[in-house]
């Protein structure tokens, strides 16, 4: 946003520029006219032509208008170079974190996939713990039943 709006600056103080300069180069060529020898009425309408004073006084005025506008567009250069680093510096940075960002994605990825697989052999010790408890369970209640059966056989000797 910064960028654009320094650009925008830079184009319009380009502009005003370029009019203040057609201004000059017109006051410049009516003051090169009236040195050789000027006129004191115009010839089409008979109206007395303005003073040689007054000629000096609007290319005062243009001159510092136009110099206004020339601090004006260097300022507004500056202001759109400085934007325009800001913004390289913004891309990078951002091209940067986005690289980042993706290298840690992969990281976690290969992360979760590695805790998967110790999980699911985490999960196999413990089905074949539950089949061996279940088949010492059952063994050792064959025997506790044999147990009871022979002391039983043995109060009744």
């Amino acid at each position: 946003r910064k960028y654009d709006m320094a650009t925008m600056e830079l184009k319009s103080a380009k502009r005003q520029l370029s009019h203040l300069q057609s201004e000059w180069n017109l006051s410049s060529t009516l003051q090169d006219a009236s040195q050789t020898d000027p006129p004191k009425t115009c010839h089409t309408c008979g109206q007395p032509l303005v003073s040689l004073t007054a000629q000096k006084h609007v290319m005062e005025s243009i001159e510092e208008k136009l110099n206004a506008a020339i601090l004006v567009v260097d300022t507004a250069k500056e202001s759109a170079s400085i934007a325009s680093i800001e913004y390289t510096e913004a891309n990078a940075n951002e091209e940067g974190l986005g690289l980042k960002a993706q290298s840690s994605l992969k990281l976690l990825r290969e992360a979760e996939e590695r805790l998967s697989h110790e999980t699911d052999g985490l999960r196999q010790k413990i089905k074949h713990a539950r089949l061996i408890q279940s088949d010492l369970s059952a063994e050792f209640a064959s025997l506790a039943r044999r147990a009871k059966e022979v002391s039983e056989f043995n109060l009744v000797k």
